[in-house]
């Protein structure tokens, strides 16, 4: 299965988490070593359940994309406030709330246009997909053994 992760940068290291799993967090010296233990997490959970027979976790947060960037929607429980807000790690101050998911999301969406052309016109570099995020897979070994047995 492919998993989608967010990363920041700490003082003195790096953290991953998966927005719709927000226990599942990896922190490492470098991104990469962030990456591979939040996805050693993600294995250890998919374990735990598949002996347990536990049923999957409802999400409460979700991505979906952004002009190509990743956005990272989130339910908001604070009272009086919009029921969900929308960020888009890679792309800084792009974030938006919303009555709906989708309504965050394309709100998102325009803050990316407008942080886009904003880039355009006043020459700045434009944020780089993938520079806050990273994507990858994860299996239990069983299940890689089978896809790879089936790719054979």
């Amino acid at each position: 299965m492919q998993y989608t992760v967010v990363i920041e940068q700490a003082p003195n290291n790096y953290c991953a988490y998966l927005p719709e799993w927000p226990w599942a967090v990896g922190v490492g010296g470098t991104r990469e070593e962030a990456v591979e233990s939040v996805r050693e997490s993600i294995i250890i959970h998919l374990e735990y359940v598949r002996e347990n027979g536990e049923p999957p976790h409802e999400d409460s947060i979700w991505t979906d994309d952004a002009l190509g960037y990743l956005a990272v929607v989130e339910e908001n429980e604070s009272a009086g406030g919009v029921p969900y807000n929308a960020f888009v790690p890679d792309v800084p101050g792009c974030e938006a709330g919303g009555a709906t998911r989708e309504q965050a999301v394309e709100r998102a969406r325009e803050a990316v246009r407008l942080r886009l052309a904003e880039a355009e016109r006043s020459g700045a570099p434009r944020p780089q997909r993938g520079e806050w995020t990273a994507t990858f897979e994860a299996a239990l070994p069983a299940e890689r053994q089978a896809a790879e047995s089936l790719s054979a």
